[in-house]
């Protein structure tokens, strides 16, 4: 499904009538809800939000093991890092057993005297399984080499070939949403809404979306929490999203923003 979350939503009105200007107008309200970090109003800089990601978070007494994640890092970054990745492991892999090679340089045929070089080349062939033919192993030594860089090849192919594969068949939704929502009036009631679109084009069967507003609240203690409340929607399922869907959340007097209380939309949720 897809979701939609407001970070400490702030609303912030602007250009908007006064309260008693609203009473004897029918002009529709406008209200800019902006993700504010600390200050009311304020949009959250990209240093913020990225001292507020939860990717950033120092853990406390979890065993530090990048190993055991690799795979989860591999797939969470950008083709770059992965490509990369793989490359500089091929070529790091070739280049130490090209150097295993050169401790026998004449333990090969078709070469008087291996260099660390005709090993690295040597190694290629048989990390890929090429097999010219031109240079062979003659000695215990470098046929032991070969036999296990071949079993090495075969692992790091398989690998390889199911990362690209996993991160390839990733499926992925590109879907845009209006950057300010708004509050207006619709059969005399406020209205929470906002518009998202399809920027792919082709259909989305039976998509959901979910509005959840994070608000701070503190307690009769004095303790303050951060909480999460789902707001409910006019509509919450499409059985056939192509180009737009506007969602809209009726604040009604069981919704968390209450129409009796306009006032409350300008401070911070």
């Amino acid at each position: 499904g897809l979701v939609a979350l407001t970070r400490s939503s702030s609303v912030v009105r602007q250009d908007a009538p006064c309260d008693a200007e609203l009473s004897n107008s029918r002009r529709e309200q406008v209200v800019r809800i902006w993700a504010a970090s600390q200050t009311v109003g304020h949009k959250m800089t990209k240093a913020t939000a990225s001292r507020r990601d939860p990717a950033n978070a120092v853990r406390i007494g979890v065993p530090h093991t990048p190993l055991s994640d690799l795979y989860y890092r591999l797939m969470s970054r950008e083709w770059r890092w992965l490509l990369g990745g793989l490359t500089l492991g091929y070529l790091g892999i070739n280049a130490v057993f090209g150097a295993l090679y050169a401790v026998d340089p004449n333990g090969f045929n078709g070469a008087e005297r291996l260099g660390w070089i005709e090993g690295f080349y040597f190694s290629v062939q048989t990390f890929a399984t090429i097999g010219y033919g031109t240079v062979s192993p003659r000695s215990v030594y470098a046929n032991m080499l070969v036999t296990i860089e071949a079993l090495a090849g075969i692992l790091y192919t398989a690998i390889a070939t199911g990362l690209v594969f996993a991160k390839f068949s990733q499926p992925s939704a590109r879907v845009l949403f209006t950057e300010p929502m708004v509050i207006g009036k619709r059969h005399g009631l406020p209205v929470l809404q906002f518009r998202m679109a399809n920027a792919r084009g082709n259909p989305l069967l039976e998509a959901s979306v979910r509005l959840v507003m994070l608000k701070t609240e503190t307690t009769a203690e004095g303790h303050t929490l951060r909480r999460l409340y789902d707001l409910k929607l006019d509509r919450s399922s499409n059985p056939l999203f192509a180009l737009s869907w506007l969602v809209m959340h009726v604040i009604a007097e069981d919704s968390r923003w209450s129409a009796k209380r306009p006032r409350a939309w300008r401070r911070t949720m």
